[in-house]
């Protein structure tokens, strides 16, 4: 009976660990994964999938990985892995990846000659530092096409990375994104670095100045106009028309106010687009907005002998979250900041049934706005007062089939004398187009897209114009942001004496109830 009972627990013992081996089998070998976090950042996005699993032809990835990675970034290959384990399961035999080590293989020339080069990484050995180099790129071949990520540094972007550059690479045509220039407009290569940089991985960008052409080019699919300075030559803008007209999607992003914070001035422009916008039910109110919920200025203050800089809340830059659920140019992004912007007058949108307007944005419940003349000074002393107008509407998608701003009227004559030049008919009604407006220019400029939200939405503008929307679900998903609510000053207070007061109540309380309980046990004992 004992010789029984001892076999039958080898035998379970037995069962057991082959179990454990087989599950261990199992689990390094088949891929799988719940994600459990807040918009499945860990997992494929529908785009990714359908982008993957409509592939015609085979494409290859070549991870350029060094083995031994500093421990600090060691976790970064089985990530990559993980997230390629995902594509492949989608794209089936269409999607094959390798891992390759260039120092131990000895295809250093072959990573350099795809511009993934080998960057200095600190570890530990030894008990001491050291810097060595290491690998972390990737290339994506598509027959004779490749596109590289050089460096993967940061894995919360990897799957839109991967899905850009599959796409890219798979699309037989790229799209035109052109901006206008020759009026003051924010410049590509001063002003709208970041944009430029990010919109080049997935269009080809140019820039047309309008009062030299006689028509916009049949490619250009999507035109932006972004802080001009300049007014319009009626020429320009019937460019601008037509383009709407044969169904373009056109951005205009127009400052109407004019402020410099080093000299505290500020004052409204006037550049002549209010009739041009009137005709597609658009319009601004005078005034500029303010808001308590805002985003912090640097300010140099002197105090005796001593200058110094401090962070003072500024109510010309409101912080944007209530955001529109239902564009996808900002419906899965948290925040958004803007800079001495003027609100948008949504009754004068038009009410039949040809165009569709989406408002964007709104401000805050604590919001204002302001006329002039406009004291835009750091230091200036806000009172409650100053915020008590409902949320502003702050920018607008418009869709729709839209009625020419020229329509029976005569043409305009063309700004430059052209031998023999090649004009489109004139249109006074038109196909579906696109358009969207904001009242402010300077947010997408380099000193306020240190905010990433700010250039996500212009990424996802351009494609929600542009009608390239697959990319926009993965881009924004990454993007959080978790502003504290605004309370008053009686819940501050008391939530301060809470965290002062609340720890030492408790434990008198329990020093006292202990006390007691031991004064009667003692008590008992003598009993």
């Amino acid at each position: 009976m004992k010789k029984k009972l001892a076999f039958t627990g080898i035998s379970s013992i037995v069962i057991i660990i082959v179990i454990v081996i087989v599950v261990n089998l199992i689990s390094v070998n088949v891929f799988g994964r719940v994600d459990l976090s807040e918009g499945h950042i860990y997992s494929l996005s529908q785009s990714s999938k359908d982008i993957v699993n409509s592939l015609d032809d085979r494409v290859t990835i070549k991870c350029y990985f060094s083995e031994d990675l500093p421990p600090r970034i060691a976790t970064y290959r089985r990530y990559v892995k993980d997230q390629l384990d995902e594509y492949k399961a989608y794209a089936g035999d269409k999607l094959n990846y390798s891992f390759i080590d260039p120092a131990k293989s000895g295809k250093q020339q072959e990573a350099r000659a795809y511009g993934i080069p080998a960057i200095p990484a600190q570890t530990l050995a030894k008990d001491k530092f050291e810097i060595k180099q290491v690998y972390l790129g990737m290339v994506i071949l598509y027959g004779d096409k490749h596109e590289v990520l050089p460096v993967i540094q940061n894995l919360s972007t990897l799957e839109y990375e991967i899905t850009r550059a599959i796409k890219k690479l798979t699309s037989s045509t790229i799209p035109v994104v052109a901006f206008t220039t020759g009026h003051g407009e924010l410049s590509r290569d001063k002003d709208l670095t970041y944009v430029d940089q990010a919109l080049s991985k997935e269009y080809t960008l140019r820039t047309l100045n309008l009062s030299k052409l006689a028509d916009i080019p049949a490619d250009v699919q999507v035109l932006y106009v972004i802080g001009p300075k300049q007014p319009f030559s009626q020429w320009e803008l019937y460019l601008l028309d037509q383009f709407l007209m044969r169904g373009g999607r056109l951005g205009l992003l127009i400052d109407y106010i004019d402020a410099d914070v080093q000299h505290g001035r500020a004052q409204p422009t006037k550049l002549g687009f209010d009739k041009f916008l009137a005709n597609y039910g658009i319009a601004v109110k005078p005034g500029m907005v303010i808001d308590v919920q805002n985003s912090q200025i640097s300010v140099t203050q002197q105090q005796g002998p001593f200058r110094f800089q401090s962070l003072k809340e500024y109510p010309f830059f409101p912080k944007i979250t209530h955001l529109s659920d239902k564009n996808l140019i900002v419906k899965d992004l948290e925040s958004m900041n803007m800079i001495f912007a003027s609100p948008l007058d949504t009754t004068k949108f038009k009410t039949d049934d040809s165009l569709h307007y989406d408002v964007l944005a709104y401000t805050s419940e604590k919001s204002g706005v302001l006329q002039p003349p406009y004291d835009i000074s750091p230091m200036r002393d806000w009172q409650r007062s100053d915020f008590n107008a409902a949320p502003q509407p702050m920018g607008v998608a418009v869709t729709g089939k839209f009625t020419s701003y020229f329509a029976g009227r005569q043409k305009p004559a063309m700004d430059t004398v052209m031998a023999n030049p090649i004009e489109a008919p004139k249109l006074d009604s038109g196909s579906q187009g696109r358009l969207v407006f904001w009242p402010d220019a300077d947010f997408v400029s380099d000193q306020v897209l240190r905010d990433q939200s700010n250039l996500v939405m212009f990424q996802n503008m351009t494609d929600w114009l542009a009608q390239s929307q697959g990319l926009i679900a993965i881009r924004s998903k990454n993007v959080t942001s978790r502003p504290l609510n605004e309370v008053g000053d009686s819940t501050r207070t008391f939530v301060k004496f809470v965290n002062i007061f609340a720890l030492p109540i408790l434990v008198i309380i329990f020093g006292t109830a202990r006390w007691q309980i031991r004064k009667q046990n003692r008590r008992r004992q003598l009993l």
